[in-house]
């Protein structure tokens, strides 16, 4: 397994080579082959918030300090040290990364627009400028990207011929966004869709046009009815994810035809339908004390039912589940109806699980304040890997999940090798031994209750 961890004290990327078990919380437990520190830049103003794995060999990352950097990997076989007095060296083989800066791209962040919404947050503490996305516009080319930030800034950025980045365009959208999520449940070669959000900034849907350089929005959710006491209800949507659109039923063709999903700071669960309105149709509360929610990845029972933007290929809003964080140390899953089904790492988690991705429909990444990246199984919440990265971990990109080869000695190897033919050798003699000794013993136990009756 592999594994590429922003850390956020030195702003690096370290590379975690390491097999399924591993576990550094314990001495005597399988320990990681491989924890480098890579692209070190900045001290902690240079961390690497947002990280996409363009290709097998290119990786894009945007740092804090504004910058977007494209990078050039490619392995190597790890070289060791020779051994004094060892015969056979017995440690494993395995290839790690080197990276080249290809390009980058500077000032693509803007605290001073975020100076008034500072003063009037629930947060009360000064609001700085980050990237909350990063996605490509297009699986086919992969050449275009669309940056979102908290500013309310989207860039677009390409990569051109020569792998050199530029920006193609920048929209000034309302500000502050906590997230953005692009549409691909359905391609569409003239327009891009993508929804933001973020506090007293309503979900909104936005269509991006094929030349990138026009954008227009297309929908806009409205608050919830007052609460039981007539106080208004507060907004602040922090994750959303898509589902498939209607496909059967009344279907009014001069409305959109969009569905998806919403958390919320204020710890609700939305569901909207554009064609039911631009109120959820189902706004549920998740926390019975209302703890602030982040992060949303859908849940999918079968391969393939997630797109490469973590949207749901299905239409039915009455059946799916999704994981999400709150502000403390859980990490949830929850159906449809805000049932809480299980919870991943139970009391191993000690600090804000900052970050989670669900990765090819069977992993679960967390990592987050407490300094460590642990991988899941989906479905089952086991733990399979936790790893001490020693700075809070931002982004995880999973670049394989292959094992690694631990070699044995050559003595253990032999002795296991003897033991493997003798074993095929002998297997009829033994079952039918075996079979004789079970027959005789069944006969001797019939005949003494038979003496004793």
């Amino acid at each position: 397994m592999r594994l590429l961890v922003s850390c956020s004290h030195n702003g690096s990327v370290k590379e975690i080579v390491c097999n399924k078990g591993t576990d550094t919380s314990i001495q005597t437990a399988l320990q990681p082959f491989s924890t480098r520190a890579n692209l070190i830049s900045g001290g902690s103003s240079g961390t690497v918030s947002q990280m996409l794995a363009v290709s097998d060999t290119l990786l894009l990352c945007a740092r804090d300090s504004g910058v977007v950097e494209l990078y050039r990997s490619k392995q190597k076989p790890i070289e060791y040290e020779p051994l004094e007095g060892e015969q056979e060296d017995l440690r494993p083989r395995f290839d790690i990364s080197e990276f080249e800066l290809l390009s980058s791209v500077n000032g693509l962040l803007d605290d001073s627009k975020l100076e008034h919404i500072s003063k009037k947050s629930a947060k009360r503490t000064k609001i700085y400028d980050t990237f909350v996305s990063l996605s490509p516009l297009s699986q086919k080319k992969n050449t275009h990207f669309l940056l979102g930030t908290k500013s309310g800034l989207i860039h677009i950025i390409k990569i051109g011929n020569s792998q050199k980045l530029n920006v193609v365009k920048t929209h000034e959208l309302k500000a502050p966004i906590d997230f953005v999520q692009i549409y691909d449940n359905e391609t569409n070669a003239k327009e891009v869709v993508f929804a933001y959000g973020g506090e007293e900034n309503l979900v909104k849907l936005m269509k991006l046009f094929s030349n990138y350089t026009e954008v227009e929005k297309i929908w806009e959710a409205k608050n919830v009815a007052n609460d039981r006491l007539d106080m208004r209800v507060p907004v602040w949507p922090t994750a959303l994810k898509f589902l498939d659109p209607i496909k059967s039923g009344n279907i009014d063709s001069d409305k959109l035809n969009y569905q998806f999903v919403v958390v919320t700071h204020w710890s609700h669960l939305g569901i909207y339908q554009t064609q039911h309105g631009r109120k959820p149709l189902h706004y549920i509360d998740l926390l019975p004390n209302k703890e602030p929610i982040s992060n949303l990845e859908m849940v999918a029972d079968k391969a393939d039912e997630l797109t490469p933007a973590g949207n749901l290929k299905s239409s039915d809003i009455d059946n799916f589940t999704f994981v999400a964080t709150d502000f403390k140390k859980n990490v949830l899953r929850f159906n449809n109806k805000g049932r809480l089904i299980t919870k991943f790492g139970r009391d191993d988690i000690v600090g804000s699980p900052y970050f989670i991705k669900v990765i090819n429909e069977k992993y679960l990444v967390q990592g987050g304040v407490d300094r460590y990246v642990r991988v899941f199984d989906l479905q089952s919440a086991r733990r399979i890997t936790k790893v001490y990265v020693t700075g809070k971990c931002s982004n995880v990109v999973m670049l394989d999940d292959d094992e690694i080869e631990i070699p044995i000695p050559a003595e253990e190897k032999k002795k296991a090798e003897q033991i493997k033919k003798k074993r095929q050798h002998q297997p009829d003699n033994e079952t039918e031994q075996d079979v004789e000794e079970l027959w005789d013993h069944l006969e001797s136990g019939s005949k003494s209750k038979k003496a004793k009756s």
